[in-house]
């Protein structure tokens, strides 16, 4: 009979259930720490975490146990036990596994070794333990690894360490740190990769440097930075990419602008912009896409020019705008494409009208 008291059993809050049946089987938590042919040798390492204040319980036999099981489970050690761990044996567990060691034990080991794991293993050591690396530790692993230290230290980073790992990946710099960086060092950063620059700096950039990546990378700027930039790059660009500053900045644009690059590109303008378009700009890009028409803009058409469009195009007509054609021009449809409008419009379609498509469809018209 095992003789686990109700203070013994509170360690084994949170064992997997394979681990605390086995427990079970023994005389009490010592007896899990002292066996020397555990079935899983990170059982006992887990307890031996789970002692804190049990000081009791961490008898000479039981830190041979935990020194044997470490041995063969370093990992398992530090992440369980480390703590517990006598100096000797956490060193040799961290030399063994340093992203181990860094992960889980830290702040418990010596200085040369905390140097060494972080040596071996810089990204683990930026991520883990950065507050807790000597400056000439840290600025190595940043160096080393200059995107994970701008993604997630860069607030650490000394000044001469944050512009070294701008300049070695200046796009991480921008989308992590611009905000941490020097005019200089974002300026350069950004002429190295404008797209990423407007894309995650752009309300950080100078007017020049603004300027500078718009020019280079025209559709990003209208994507991601045409509220910020002067007038004259935003027409710039604009002309350069019609149909990028009719779907992403047309609400910006001046009229004149707004114009020419619906005339430019009429798809994109009845598709992104008709609201903005005005009455004669807009009967432009009906004439020359009257499909786009119907299908993107026909509730803001003009009657005489919807009548135009579906003239045009009947099929798209019905398609589209059967519900706001004139029964006149609806039944013109109809007649034109008689399969089309019993496909999308029958509901709509006048007794005799249908009664025609109907007819039509029979005689192989349709």
């Amino acid at each position: 009979m095992t003789t686990w008291s109700k203070r013994d059993l509170e360690l084994l809050d949170g064992a997997c259930a394979d681990g605390k049946a086995w427990a079970l089987t023994l005389d009490g938590p010592l007896a899990v720490l002292t066996c020397a042919d555990p079935p899983d040798k990170s059982w006992p390492l887990w307890l031996a975490g789970r002692c804190g204040k049990r000081q009791d319980l961490l008898t000479p036999a039981a830190m041979a146990t935990i020194a044997s099981c470490a041995e063969a489970w370093p990992v398992a050690a530090l992440q369980f036990a480390s703590a517990q761990l006598p100096p000797s044996v956490l060193v040799s567990c961290a030399e063994a596994w340093p992203v181990a060691a860094l992960q889980y034990a830290a702040a418990l080991l010596p200085p040369s070794v905390l140097a060494s794991c972080a040596k071996a293993r810089p990204d683990t050591a930026l991520l883990h333990a950065a507050k807790l690396l000597p400056p000439s530790v840290f600025a190595a692993c940043a160096k080393a690894e200059p995107y994970t230290a701008l993604k997630y230290v860069a607030a650490l980073l000394p000044p001469d360490v944050l512009a070294s790992c701008a300049k070695a990946e200046p796009g991480a710099a921008l989308e992590f740190a611009a905000a941490l960086l020097t005019p200089s060092v974002l300026a350069s950063c950004a002429k190295a990769e404008p797209d990423t620059a407007l894309l995650h700096a752009s309300a950080q950039l100078p007017p020049s440097v603004l300027a500078f990546c718009a020019e280079a990378r025209p559709v990003a700027a209208l994507k991601y930075a045409a509220a910020l930039l002067p007038p004259s790059v935003l027409a710039s660009c604009a002309e350069a990419w019609p149909w990028a500053a009719l779907e992403y900045a047309a609400a910006l644009l001046p009229p004149s602008v707004l114009a020419s690059c619906a005339k430019a590109e009429p798809g994109a303008a009845l598709t992104y912009a008709a609201a903005q378009l005005p009455p004669s700009v807009l009967a432009f890009c009906a004439e020359a896409r009257p499909v786009a028409a119907l299908a993107y803009s026909a509730a803001l058409l003009p009657p005489s020019v919807l009548a135009s469009c579906a003239k045009a195009r009947p099929r798209a007509a019905l398609a589209y705008a059967a519900a706001l054609l004139p029964p006149s021009v609806l039944a013109s449809c109809a007649k034109a494409e008689p399969g089309a409008a019993l496909e999308y419009a029958a509901a709509l379609l006048p007794p005799d009208v249908r009664k025609k498509c109907d007819n039509a469809i029979k005689e192989g018209k349709g």
